[in-house]
């Protein structure tokens, strides 16, 4: 089954779009889109709230998702997170 990812990152101000433009500049989204099995990885502000972004991942399936887990992506992706004092609520749907 694939599975499909919902972030939601929130943090003060525009700590969160921040977030993401760091997560492009450092490379770090370009090379999560291409690791194995990565179908989708897009992000979304929100035009209501600045400190508010959503992230959509597309997964083949549950290896996908475990590998980029534990990659050095998601160590980067961690570090940028903490950087910027965000929090993450996460949703997980299987299709």
């Amino acid at each position: 089954m694939k599975v499909v990812i919902n972030v939601h990152y929130r943090g003060d101000g525009d700590s969160a779009r921040r977030f993401v433009e760091d997560m492009v500049s450092e490379g770090v989204l370009e090379r999560v889109r291409a690791e194995g099995g990565c179908l989708g990885y897009e992000y979304f502000a929100s035009m209501e709230d600045p400190g508010h972004v959503l992230l959509v991942e597309h997964w083949e399936d549950e290896s996908a998702l475990d590998a980029h887990s534990r990659s050095d992506n998601m160590a980067a992706i961690s570090s940028l997170k903490n950087r910027y004092a965000l929090s993450a609520e996460v949703e997980r749907f299987l299709v």
